[in-house]
């Protein structure tokens, strides 16, 4: 039995000692575990499991849904997600006092608590090809988030990268094992300050936006594709013994 685990790393980190022993318990017998980053191998190792039992493998996507003829990018700033990863408070007390408008796509729940800046445009969650749309329109897609033990964002940073914005995002531990700073904006977790200055920079400077939109798109195209996932997949099933 192999299972793909997005989330079982983060529950054991914040679980107390009897759930996490119960966690363990619940997946012992899974013959190989893979992970979305590597980054989680030593918190599963850690709880319990067999070294031998724990690896990962890249998370996809299909850049070729992203991908088209040019349009208008007429979105200066789109943030978008919608899990509990997202990091809207800090991102608003970014971006509240810059000159541009950001359009935000979420659920609710993820503003609830938070007040929303006059600059901010919330369309709630809308279909998926609306969302691609307004990724191919957008200069420059946000991906704020909180540092969780798996890479929350990466759904949307990886497709906002293959359809050609410029992606700042979150600099977390298990995020940055998908981005760094030659081809995405990094900003510091919880780092309100680093959001007013990377968004700011980037709607004032469209040649480093540019430059950072098309190493993007080339890198996610070449590395972060289903079929680069899948080929790990494969790979990791032969190296722990499972296949041939």
């Amino acid at each position: 039995m192999v299972m793909i685990s997005c989330w079982l790393a983060e529950w054991i980190s914040k679980a107390n000692p009897e759930d996490r022993r119960a966690l363990v318990r619940q997946f012992e017998a899974v013959d190989l575990i893979l992970t979305l980053s590597r980054n989680q191998i030593e918190i599963l190792i850690d709880a319990g499991f067999r070294p031998e039992q724990v690896d990962a493998i890249p998370f996809g996507c299909a850049p070729e849904l992203f991908d088209g003829e040019d349009v208008e990018r007429d979105i200066d700033v789109l943030a978008a997600g919608f899990d509990h990863g997202r990091d809207y408070g800090t991102f608003f007390d970014g971006v509240g006092d810059l000159d541009v408008t950001v359009h935000v796509l979420c659920q609710p729940a993820n503003l609830a608590g938070l007040t929303v800046p006059d600059n901010v445009v919330v369309h709630g969650v809308v279909p998926f090809d609306q969302y691609r749309a307004m990724l191919r329109r957008a200069k420059i897609v946000a991906v704020p988030t909180e540092e969780l033990a798996y890479p929350t964002g990466q759904s949307v940073a990886l497709e906002a990268a293959a359809s050609g914005a410029a992606v700042a995002y979150t600099a977390t531990t298990a995020l940055s094992e998908y981005f760094d700073a030659s081809y995405a904006a990094p900003v510091s977790v919880g780092d309100s300050k680093g959001w007013q200055r990377v968004i700011g920079h980037l709607v004032e400077s469209s040649s480093e936006r540019e430059a950072l939109a098309s190493a993007g798109r080339a890198k996610i195209t070449e590395d972060f594709s289903y079929a680069n996932m899948w080929r790990a997949f494969k790979t990791k099933l032969s190296e722990h013994g499972i296949t041939p």
